[in-house]
């Protein structure tokens, strides 16, 4: 299992997968900004926070900064349990 395992991981690294990853995630960050997605960026932000468009307006930066990276770990890891 081991044995197997450390092959996969030569390969992996000694292949054309270095090259692929950074294709993959800047093929996702323009997917992700494509203009059909950008009008639901305040509904996410708003369900990440928890807080309303006026409240983040309000809100101290400090506090909105941590509200909204803790919201934004929380709904991907609840992704990540789905679909994983």
């Amino acid at each position: 299992m081991l044995e197997s395992l450390g092959s996969w991981a030569a390969q992996t690294v000694s292949g054309a997968m270095p090259l692929a990853l950074p294709v993959a995630f800047l093929a996702g960050l323009v997917s992700f900004f494509s203009p059909c997605v950008v009008p639901l960026l305040p509904g996410y932000i708003s369900y990440a926070t928890g807080l309303s468009a006026a409240e983040i307006v309000a809100a101290r930066p400090r506090t909105r900064m941590w509200r909204a990276l803790a919201g934004t770990v929380l709904f991907v890891a609840g992704f990540g349990v789905v679909f994983v």
